[in-house]
This record gives C-alpha cells, sequence and structure tokens, in this order.
C-alpha cells in the first residue's frame, strides 16, 4: 500500500447519488483498496477521522483512494 498526494476521479458520493449500479466486483475492489489504504494510514501511525463516501475518489476503472487527510490525528494522542 503506499499513501499518495491527489487523486484523479469522482467522489463515491457523486457515483452514488447518480444512481450508477455498482457490480459486485467494482464494490469489491472499492471495499479493498478503502481497507488498504486504512491500513497503510495505520501502519504510519495515522487515524482518518473522517472516512465517508465524499471522501473516498473512484478512478474511472473503479479504484478508490482515500482522500482528505490533511489534518489526521496521531495515534495514541
Amino acid at each position: 500500500s503506499r499513501i499518495e498526494r491527489g487523486s484523479a476521479g469522482r467522489p463515491l458520493q457523486a457515483l452514488l447519488d447518480s444512481g450508477q449500479q455498482l457490480n459486485d466486483n467494482q464494490r469489491r475492489r472499492i471495499v479493498a483498496d478503502v481497507r488498504a489504504g486504512v491500513c497503510a494510514l495505520h501502519d504510519r501511525g495515522i487515524i482518518h477521522t473522517d472516512i465517508a463516501p465524499s471522501n473516498i475518489v473512484i478512478s474511472s476503472d473503479f479504484h478508490a483512494t482515500l482522500i482528505d487527510i490533511a489534518i489526521p490525528t496521531q495515534a495514541g494522542e
């Protein structure tokens, strides 16, 4: 897993609001990517305090990236 700055795509919230249906593979990929992102952050002692559809960006091939971690809370604080 990696942490990257900036991400091209569409917020998951916009995708859900559009009524577009996701197939099982697309949903699994999104969940797996979000899980990997959370694990990568936690491995670095960072807690994302606002995981929500508006803070998940979906690429054209349905890979998900967590966004809005500019002011993270350090684990143990």
